[in-house]
């Protein structure tokens, strides 16, 4: 299969594919020359967006898992359920929803090591 380069419609599926597969800088980078190319629109606009959420998802996620690493946990909660709030959707969220309500409810410490009641 040739993919016609010169249609927009190329640039912004592979935009959205590259934001979607956690490779957002190089989709800012794309989207970048893209506009430079003189690609424009709602589409270019939407993808913007999106790449913008994504890397706010990213660096929540990330300074999350430091935190968590760091023995931080209530940083490190607070870093997942900002990042659940942002892209409540993703694959990842589910690890961040599951480890967010475990230590809520007791259950487990953000290292994972069962805690003592009572």
């Amino acid at each position: 299969v040739e993919a016609d380069t010169s249609q927009g419609q190329f640039w912004t599926t592979c935009i959205a594919m590259l934001a979607e597969a956690g490779h957002v800088e190089k989709a800012s980078q794309i989207l970048e020359q893209s506009r430079q190319l003189g690609l424009t629109g709602g589409l270019v606009d939407d993808l913007s967006a999106r790449i913008q959420l994504a890397t706010a998802w990213v660096e929540r996620y990330l300074h999350a898992e430091a935190h968590a690493e760091a023995g931080r946990y209530e940083e490190a909660l607070a870093e997942y359920e900002a990042a659940l709030t942002l892209k409540p959707d993703a694959t990842i969220a589910q690890h961040c929803r599951r480890l967010v309500n475990q230590a809520r409810i007791g259950v487990v410490r953000m290292d994972g090591k069962k805690l003592r009641h009572g």
